[in-house]
């Protein structure tokens, strides 16, 4: 299927038609799923398409996002990143990364305090990056982990795309288990906190991070 690849220019694409009608198709919780494979270091869809070349770099433009810690996928209890992004066919996407990688992109968040920005105003590209394991039981096996760089976007397109977005209610419910540990989010807003009830964030991390992510 074309239009897949992450929309990357926001100056000439109506997100919003002339009447007021919002262009952008989404069933609330279910987004199109997009996955990191980090043995072949590419990005597919849904596990069947694949998008990229091994190592190839990876931009999308994030609407919205949340690194929490849980037990989903079959994984065990790991640390995430959930991304939310528009594809060229105004479609809502989701695509996480795991283990080193979200440690890589921590020290993105870091860098983007300090150049006041937050991942929702910005461009986000991914580069897989490969590695080679010392565990010894898989010692010389070969993996991928996700390495992370940041472009802000026009102020006048961020601002189109917040305006487009901010009525969706932004989920993802087979990565939603009521259990997680949330450390950082922005715009991310599961039925449970449209409900009233409150979210309650990892008081562990730094407070100023979570400031600047938008919590």
């Amino acid at each position: 299927m074309k239009n897949l690849m992450p929309i990357t220019n926001f100056k000439k694409t109506e997100l919003i038609s002339p009447d007021g009608e919002l262009k952008i198709k989404y069933l609330s919780g279910y987004p199109r799923s997009y996955r990191f494979d980090a043995s072949r270091g590419t990005i597919n869809e849904n596990g069947e398409t694949v998008l990229t070349k091994k190592g190839e770099p990876f931009t999308f433009a994030p609407i919205a996002y949340r690194k929490f810690r849980d037990d989903i996928m079959g994984f065990g209890t790991k640390n995430w990143i959930e991304f939310f992004f528009l594809n060229e066919s105004l479609q809502v996407c989701a695509l996480m990364f795991h283990g080193y990688s979200v440690d890589e992109f921590m020290r993105l968040v870091n860098r983007m305090f300090y150049d006041d920005v937050s991942p929702c105003d910005c461009l986000i590209t991914a580069t897989p990056n490969e590695k080679v394991s010392n565990n010894p039981e898989a010692k010389g096996q070969k993996y991928f982990i996700a390495e992370f760089s940041y472009q802000p976007l026009p102020k006048e397109e961020a601002a189109k795309l917040e305006q487009a977005t901010e009525s969706l209610q932004i989920w993802r419910q087979d990565t939603t288990t009521g259990d997680a540990e949330i450390q950082l989010f922005q715009n991310w807003n599961p039925p449970h906190v449209a409900e009233g009830k409150q979210l309650v964030e990892n008081t562990e991390d730094d407070p100023e991070l979570i400031q600047a992510a938008g919590a």
